[in-house]
């Protein structure tokens, strides 16, 4: 069996592609890029001290009068170079766990009922995530227009959560008109 690959690696060095950035920058920027992917700082700052052994990253310290010192990472050449290999290889599909899906197919234990308030919530959630995905997608654009060169493909990633989200409200209207009274 292939060992699991360690994709937060990949994610923090592409974030290194913007600009030099402390662990905790990275993990903001995780936090704004439209919810597809998540890291924590559990996972970032072990991934920044083992890119850094590796030469992947360098890493300067900013010392601060209050406060613990700031440490900055900035991408290599070496990192640049495993950076572009990754990015030529096709994605590979990431296993799905969905609670949502899980309590809906053993959704005759529950009822109607609680089946319904599940998917309602879900649609709730839906409908807000849309909102915000609407106000980055306007920011993008904006990005876009001031000749930022990252901001159409963070838009195409937004774009990609618009669309499934959309679809997941359809799906959702499906089954709430199913499992009408």
């Amino acid at each position: 069996m292939a060992q699991k690959q360690n994709r937060s690696r990949y994610a923090i060095l592409g974030m290194l592609t913007y600009q030099p950035m402390s662990g905790y920058d990275i993990q903001k920027f995780f936090a704004d890029i439209a919810g597809f992917w998540q890291e924590s700082y559990g996972q970032i700052y072990p991934n920044l001290r083992q890119l850094w052994q590796e030469g992947l990253v360098s890493k300067q310290v900013e010392e601060r009068e209050k406060g613990p010192n700031r440490h900055v990472y900035a991408l290599t050449e070496a990192g640049q170079q495993v950076l572009q290999t990754w990015l030529q290889e096709t994605a590979e599909p990431l296993p799905i766990r969905n609670e949502l899906l899980l309590k809906l197919i053993f959704g005759h234990q529950a009822g109607h009922a609680a089946n319904r308030r599940q998917l309602e919530a879900f649609k709730e959630q839906l409908t807000a995530d849309i909102g915000n995905l609407n106000i980055v997608e306007a920011w993008q654009e904006a990005q876009m227009d001031e000749g930022d060169p990252h901001a159409q493909y963070r838009r195409m990633a937004v774009r990609y959560n618009l669309h499934a989200n959309q679809a997941l409200l359809t799906w959702c209207d499906e089954c709430l008109a199913e499992l009408a009274p």
